[in-house]
């Protein structure tokens, strides 16, 4: 017995003895996976704030790509990962294209739309790999991270939610013809709107290949008979067969600037022909009499199209210069930024062109042309970029629309007041605006009259952007009228005038080209070169 118990008190020790290894085997295992799990947990962490500072770089970044290096370093250096700000190599920083559709980023590519940032903690980064503390013990002294993130402006809109609380961009209740802003291409680049029509520069010849609405606005006339004296009548007319009969503009009087006239259906093939007489009679005695076409090609008329340069001549006298008459259409360079449609005209009654006071401003024309409406289907304006005239004057109400309605709308389904109007005006319009994806497109009622009360809301809006309502269809006539809408454009306004007759009242902008978070980008919607929202897309 005595036996059996020293026996089993030697066992007992023996089994204490294995627990103790088994316990500090198991210690060692318990404290590696917890090193482990806090070598992981920073490796985590860095991650996340590796992630952060991408996506950090790249939202600053995309607000203007030309400073996109040097925006992203700063604000990827506001970031840290374990308490060292991270640092961005100039390889980190790439611009180049982003494409919505397929997910894809191209490197490089031009227009640019796209920033992609590479946050990195590797062993060929600035900042070196990431240390590790307790991995050291198996070899692993550290690890390679890095994160990537890609920011674009997304250009495909369908809409405007309500200005934010700075009140930019604001959508307010009138709506521009879509040849006075832009043109319409395909997704190859190829201009579905480009009326076919050629001029010859040195006869001043202009002729039009197809169906067309022509507008003829007068930008300003001003002659005097001598230096400071009497003013000198102008009369001009247009012929649109080669000169074979003349409608006159303006009822056939005197025109100073701000007149219009428009010929509908304008058959093809059609020679445009402007011509203008100049006369100074007092009593029974003419002192000056005048004739010039404009497609004679004897020098004292000056023809232009988008992309030519426009002279510079000095003021004659008291006069205002051409400058003044045409600076709302001239880019960099004095380079012509009218529409691909229209055609600038400039007379000069002067027998002598050498002298001062040829100064080419008798009389300045601009004709727009407008492709017949048809009936049949709409685009598939999915398929389409709507690009801008950016830089360029537009005057877009009144508006050539229908009789009794001169551009304002109706935001809501009901005929909108002059006090809503007013209200819409002054603080954008209160809700969202969408265009549907399919069709592409909406009809928008137009608002009826020409009301000075407008006057002073738009007076509170001069010097702000906002954005209009583009149409290419219109039918019906005061408030019946229905606008089809398939865009949108930024415009800031800078001049208007809403009293006295109806030829004198103007608003006046320059097309612009913004990103805002206010626009609705949808899949599907076309494409603008002047409107987008920056986002971020991977």
């Amino acid at each position: 017995m005595r036996k059996l118990t020293a026996m089993m008190n030697r066992n007992r020790w023996k089994s204490r003895g294995s627990v103790v290894v088994i316990f500090a085997a198991a210690l060692v295992v318990i404290m590696g996976l917890a090193a482990l799990a806090i070598d992981l947990g920073a490796i985590y962490s860095a991650q996340a704030q590796l992630q952060a500072g991408a996506d950090s770089a790249a939202l600053a970044a995309i607000a203007d790509l030309d400073t996109a290096p040097s925006v992203a370093t700063q604000f990827a250096g506001l970031n840290s990962v374990m308490n060292k700000p991270i640092t961005l190599a100039g390889s980190d920083v790439l611009t180049g294209q982003f494409d919505f559709n397929t997910g894809e980023f191209t490197a490089g590519a031009t227009p640019s739309n796209a920033v992609r940032i590479t946050a990195r903690r590797t062993g060929d980064s600035p900042d070196g790999p990431l240390p590790l503390f307790f991995a050291r013990a198996i070899g692993h002294n550290s690890v390679d991270l890095q994160a990537q993130s890609t920011a674009a402006v997304d250009s495909r809109v369908n809409g405007v939610n309500p200005a934010g609380e700075d009140g930019q961009y604001p959508l307010i209740p009138f709506t521009v013809k879509k040849e006075d802003v832009g043109h319409m291409e395909d997704l190859d680049g190829n201009n579905l709107d480009q009326i076919d029509f050629d001029i010859d520069t040195e006869s001043g010849t202009v002729i039009v290949n197809e169906r067309v609405d022509a507008r003829f606005q007068v930008l300003g006339s001003q002659i005097t008979y001598g230096a400071g004296g009497p003013e000198v009548s102008v009369y001009p007319s247009v012929s649109i067969n080669g000169g074979s009969s003349y409608q006159a503009m303006n009822n056939g009087n005197d025109v100073d600037g701000g007149e219009n006239m428009y010929l509908t259906d304008v058959a093809d093939p059609s020679e445009i022909v402007v011509k203008a007489r100049a006369r100074y009679k007092k009593g029974s005695t003419t002192y000056f009499d005048s004739t010039r076409y404009s497609n004679v090609g004897d020098a004292h008329v000056v023809v232009l199209r988008r992309g030519d340069i426009a002279p510079n001549y000095a003021a004659f006298a008291d006069q205002d210069p051409l400058n003044s008459m045409i600076e709302p259409y001239l880019g960099p360079g004095r380079v012509v930024n009218i529409g691909i449609n229209d055609v600038l005209f400039l007379f000069e009654f002067n027998p002598q062109l050498d002298v001062a006071a040829a100064d080419f401003q008798d009389l300045v024309v601009v004709c727009t042309f407008t492709r017949v409406q048809v009936g049949g289907e709409a685009p598939d304006y999915s398929q389409t970029k709507f690009v801008a005239n950016e830089g360029a004057t537009v005057t877009f109400f009144p508006c050539d629309s229908t009789s009794g309605n001169w551009g304002t709308v109706s935001l809501d389904a009901i005929s909108n007041s002059t006090a809503v109007l007013c209200s819409y005006i002054e603080n954008g319009y209160d809700k969202s605006f969408v265009i549907p994806t399919n069709p592409g497109y909406m009809y928008v009622n137009g608002d009826p009259g020409l009301s000075n009360g407008l006057e002073g809301s738009m007076q509170t809006r001069i010097g702000d952007t906002v954005l209009l309502l583009v149409y290419d269809q219109v039918s019906g006539q005061g408030e019946n009228t229905y606008y089809r809408v398939p865009y949108l454009v930024a415009v800031e306004l800078t001049a208007m005038d809403l009293n006295g007759a109806l030829e004198d009242r103007f608003i006046r902008g320059v097309i612009r080209s913004i990103t805002t978070s206010n626009l609705i980008t949808t899949p599907g919607a076309p494409l603008y070169t002047a409107l987008g929202r920056n986002r971020m897309a991977q």
